[in-house]
């Protein structure tokens, strides 16, 4: 084999032979299971022997054919995989080689001569190891998406101080998990929506899988090199109470992983970091940690191939009561491509990475009709929660512009709003002000709030931006 890491090589690949007892599970020197009711084939290790023969045929006429197989086998990694690490980088290849022995009877020879010339033969071959399922995961904000609370976090720092409604132009809105460097920014208590999408990458190649089963596990292990800790529960759906995302019912066909299928799985995860009332209320030192959002497991079965109907029926000539010399039944032995497994095997995916920080905000929209009326006043409005013990200082903007910019900067022309469109606020130490707009729709359809901004000077970091690159939409009814 060809491998790449400390992990590939410990998964070496092996000869193995099916076992009658289902009960029986074989575990490998480095502590892998094979599948249940398999064995290594010849020695403990699987790698098979030149100097191993077994007989196949006693005797093979002209015109016949006989049907030899061998099956190999490579433990899935233990640890759950990345996103990035389910399509490997570096190919797994197997070389093997069987070595065919056979005496050639020629056609009117003298029986007397002997058993006839001894021949033997080297049939070399390849199998190249892919991961059976990818993983792809993506954050959705949604309509209701949280603030950023003046989060610390890169992706929410102003470089600058408080900007303006003009220059907030140049901000870019990161979406998914894979649009990101490296990591999502969260905080403590924000329920995070996850969007999961697993495809069989070498479906196009008829290795297809067959999803018994998705679950949601939480991480085993802390974050390393952090000695804060972090509790992640599962908030979404119903049956969540073990954790299970997805179990196909009876007539499904949904659950078959073929070429061009997918299967979307969205679910939500609340992040609460521990410790945070025994921590100090130095606004300095606050809370926060990297860790990766639960894993996601997943039971699948593969999907074997089967041999073509004319080389069954080659195969089936000079047979003796459907039995090869292995002493398995025809319809077994007559199989190839993945393994028929009794029993479901097991890959885990690290959920998206994110960034955990204790705000020094909490901002929160406690009033926002999703379908007001035309011409019938509604009212939007904003809860900021000082959590520090410090003044703060905030710069709040709702942008106006004019109606030649409108169209390229996403503001609405269909809503009249009222409240305080520029002008600072101050907070206190643990203080909470609202900040109320009245708004008027004068026209039906999906409509955009005019953009409003609320950063810190303290922190130069946004605690609400529904700015023009992040807008807030409500449907306007007639």
């Amino acid at each position: 084999s060809e491998d790449g890491d400390n992990d590939k090589i410990s998964r070496i690949p092996m000869l193995v032979v099916k076992d009658g007892d289902e009960s029986d599970i074989f575990t490998t020197d480095e502590g892998f299971e094979l599948p249940s009711g398999w064995k290594p084939r010849g020695n403990k290790d699987g790698t098979g022997s030149k100097e191993d023969f077994e007989l196949v045929t006693s005797k093979l006429d002209s015109g016949s054919a006989v049907f030899v197989h061998f099956d190999l086998f490579r433990p899935l990694s233990a640890t759950p995989m990345t996103a990035s690490s389910s399509q490997e980088e570096i190919p797994v290849k197997t070389s093997f080689e069987v070595s065919v022995v056979y005496n050639q009877i020629r056609e009117n020879s003298d029986s007397l001569s002997g058993h006839g010339d001894p021949v033997i033969q080297h049939f070399r071959g390849s199998v190249v190891w892919c991961a059976p399922i990818g993983a792809t995961f993506s954050i959705v904000e949604g309509v209701q998406k949280s603030y950023p609370s003046g989060s610390c976090h890169l992706s929410n720092i102003i470089s600058k101080g408080p900007i303006s409604a003009t220059s907030q132009k140049s901000l870019t809105k990161i979406d998914s998990f894979n649009e990101m460097t490296s990591e999502v920014a969260s905080t403590d208590g924000e329920v995070i929506k996850i969007r999961c999408s697993l495809q069989a990458d070498e479906a196009a190649n008829s290795l297809a899988a067959e999803i018994r089963n998705v679950s949601f596990e939480a991480p085993a292990t802390d974050t390393k090199g952090s000695d804060s800790q972090c509790d992640l529960s599962l908030v979404s759906g119903s049956g969540c109470d073990n954790g299970l995302l997805y179990s196909p019912q009876e007539g499904d066909v949904c659950h078959l992983l073929n070429s061009g299928a997918k299967i979307g799985i969205s679910y939500a995860v609340q992040a609460n970091l521990r410790g945070l009332a025994s921590k100090s209320n130095n606004d300095n030192t606050r809370q926060h940690l990297s860790t990766t959002l639960g894993v996601i497991s997943v039971e699948w079965l593969p999907i074997g191939l089967t041999i073509e109907k004319n080389v069954v029926e080659d195969i089936l000539k000079g047979k003796s009561n459907g039995v090869d010399c292995d002493g398995q039944t025809l319809p077994s032995a007559l199989e190839h491509g993945p393994l028929r497994l009794s029993k479901p095997s097991r890959v885990s995916f690290f959920g998206p990475i994110c960034h955990i920080e204790d705000a020094p905000f909490n901002a929160v929209l406690t009033a926002f009709p999703p379908s007001p009326r035309v011409a019938i006043p509604f009212e939007v409005k904003y809860c900021i929660t000082n959590k520090t013990p410090l003044h703060q200082k905030l710069s709040v903007s709702m942008s106006e512009a004019s109606s030649r910019d409108r169209s390229s900067d996403g503001v609405s022309d269909s809503v009249l709003v009222s409240g305080m469109v520029n002008g600072e606020i101050h907070l206190g130490p643990f203080e909470a002000k609202t900040l109320s707009y009245s708004a008027l729709a004068i026209r039906a359809g999906k409509t955009p709030m005019p953009s409003l901004t609320v950063s810190s000077f303290r922190h130069k970091s946004w605690v609400i931006n529904d700015g023009p690159m992040n807008p807030r939409h409500f449907f306007v009814l007639p």
